[in-house]
């Protein structure tokens, strides 16, 4: 018998069937959805949201997975691992510069384990952030060298 861990409540059950927490998947549901209706009335910043929607993202974002063919260069650069890149993230970020929102160069494909990590660099201090932005610059350079 091969058993399985169940990704909501982590028991295991027998491969084929179900786990028995359904009670426990609609209550974890429904707390992330009012979670993040909170999230969205309270604290979101109204103008960046409208931007992550609209057409010119979804038009650059695609530009950006094609120019680094869906590949997270931070990562490829960093392990030398091949993974997927879903995030697109602004090098220079858009509450510091909105000059460089539709600029493709300030543009890079991260996972999203490094897109946290990333983010908690540029949280630390700024010496830290500037010292990364110029590293993504110099990876982006670099890989446009060797691939493009």
């Amino acid at each position: 018998m091969i058993l399985v861990k169940c990704q909501y409540c982590g028991n295991r059950y027998e491969y084929g069937s179900k786990c028995n927490c359904k009670e426990k998947k609609e209550s974890k549901h429904k707390v992330k959805k009012k979670n993040d209706r909170n999230y969205d009335r309270n604290k979101r910043d109204k103008e960046r949201d409208k931007f992550y929607h609209s057409n010119s993202w979804k038009a650059l974002r695609k530009a950006a997975v094609n120019k680094f063919y869906g590949l997270d260069i931070y990562e490829l650069y960093k392990t030398g691992n091949i993974i997927p890149g879903n995030i697109g993230h602004h090098i220079i970020e858009v509450k510091d510069d909105s000059n460089r929102m539709y600029d493709i160069e300030n543009l890079v494909l991260l996972s999203p384990s490094n897109h946290i990590q990333v983010h908690s660099i540029y949280n630390s201090s700024l010496k830290e952030k500037r010292k990364l932005q110029e590293h993504l610059f110099t990876i982006i350079k670099e890989f446009k060298a060797n691939f493009l």
